[in-house]
């Protein structure tokens, strides 16, 4: 009997070390965190439309070449098209040779809707900016724009004054 005991104990031991006790555990407001810049791939190729769709959707952009984009604790990087935050953590655009990424510190976010959310309102608007300066630099005019419930576009162009 008293084999099974101390067997039972030692069975029992090792998972009650894995247990959570109340006086050891951390309240969450105590809990370090490390934040850091998070790239958010894009396929955002022209500046031109990326900052006129920023603007269209309602932001102020600031557009400059090594814009600094500010971080966690005095982090920065840099970017060429920025969104500043009124929590002092901005969102940047940095072109990596091909496309923009979206850089920011996700743990600061402070928009009104989720990060993919914001990507996705960026590149629906920025394939309309896009679309707009491609027709208005051939010669064609948007005649009508119809936007569908379930969120298709539908543009009409027409022929307008040659550039």
């Amino acid at each position: 009997m008293f084999g099974r005991l101390i067997l039972a104990l030692l069975l029992v031991a090792p998972a009650a070390a894995f247990a959570p006790m109340a006086s050891r555990a951390m309240p969450r407001k105590a809990v370090v965190s490390m934040s850091h810049f998070s790239n958010v791939k894009t396929e955002l190729r022209e500046k031109s439309a990326l900052v006129s769709s920023l603007q269209t959707l309602g932001h102020k952009v600031v557009v400059e070449d090594n814009v600094e984009v500010r971080g966690y604790q005095g982090m920065t990087t840099t970017a060429d098209v920025v969104l500043r935050q009124e929590n002092g953590h901005d969102i940047g655009f940095a072109h990596d040779g091909v496309s923009y990424q979206m850089v920011t510190d996700l743990a600061f976010w402070e928009q009104s809707v989720s990060v993919e959310h914001f990507v996705e309102k960026l590149t629906v608007q920025y394939a309309l900016t896009s679309i707009q300066e491609t027709a208005d630099n051939q010669g064609y005019e948007v005649q009508e724009q119809v936007n569908q419930q379930d969120g298709t576009i539908s543009m009409v162009l027409t022929p307008g004054r040659r550039k």
